[in-house]
């Protein structure tokens, strides 16, 4: 006698009866766990390290009117492997502070987006945008910030700033910590170098003259800079 099979009723859901394989799911948990945990304590990798206080005191009508003092624990903190603040002046006065933050190839991501250091200095950021800094023979793309530093009390100032490595730049935080995270698998011995700009607006500057100040200032710096930070003799 053939087994009879009945039609559920339209809008009843059959679902087959059958026991999760336990150690099928425990395994997987397991190996995900022991494959993070391995990205997190791996050693990271060893390469050359490029010096940025190597950049010189001198580029163009750009002169050094001396270094600006940086705290090593927080440099030590964010892993910093060279480091420089530097002030440049031109023959008209206008001053440019250069930020350099190096991180050589095997470094995990940068912390947290530049610009949250300011209002947590007091500094109120009035507006965000997009720029270009002359770098590598080709205008890149930075970030603009001009800031607000009354309650500090401090001068207004313009910034600026963009991730470089070798040729390549980067000034979107979110995609720059995208390229280091596949540098796990697809290396890049230049490592990265977060450089920021900032001018004090002086009494009659605007904002939008001060980007072209140090637009100015880094069409004689980049050559140099580039020269600096790129550590892989292919890429050179």
């Amino acid at each position: 006698m053939s087994e009879v099979y009945k039609t559920p009723a339209i809008g009843v859901t059959v679902r087959p009866s059958y026991k999760p394989n336990y150690p099928a799911v425990f395994a997987l948990m397991a190996a995900t766990t022991a494959l993070g945990t391995f990205w997190e304590l791996r050693p990271e990798p060893t390469g050359e390290i490029a010096d940025v206080k190597n950049i010189p005191m001198s580029v163009g009508n750009w002169q050094s009117a001396g270094d600006v003092e940086i705290d090593p624990a927080t440099m030590a903190q964010i892993k910093a492997d060279t480091y420089i603040q530097r002030r440049y002046q031109n023959p008209e006065g206008k001053a440019v502070d250069i930020l350099l933050v190096y991180r050589r190839y095997g470094r995990r991501e940068f912390a947290h987006r530049p610009e949250l250091c300011f209002p947590a200095a007091g500094y109120s950021i009035v507006s965000k945008d997009r720029t270009s800094l002359p770098y590598a023979g080709r205008d890149a793309e930075a970030v603009h910030l001009n800031v607000d530093g009354s309650r500090v009390p401090a001068p207004n100032t313009t910034i600026t700033y963009f991730f470089a490595s070798g040729k390549t730049t980067e000034c979107d935080f979110v995609k720059q910590q995208v390229l280091m995270a596949l540098e796990r698998v697809i290396p890049n011995k230049n490592g990265w170098t977060f450089v920021r700009l900032t001018t004090a607006q002086t009494p009659g500057a605007t904002d939008p003259e001060m980007v072209k100040t140090q637009q100015d200032f880094m069409r004689a710096m980049a050559p140099a800079l580039e020269k600096v930070i790129t550590t892989d003799a292919a890429a050179k």
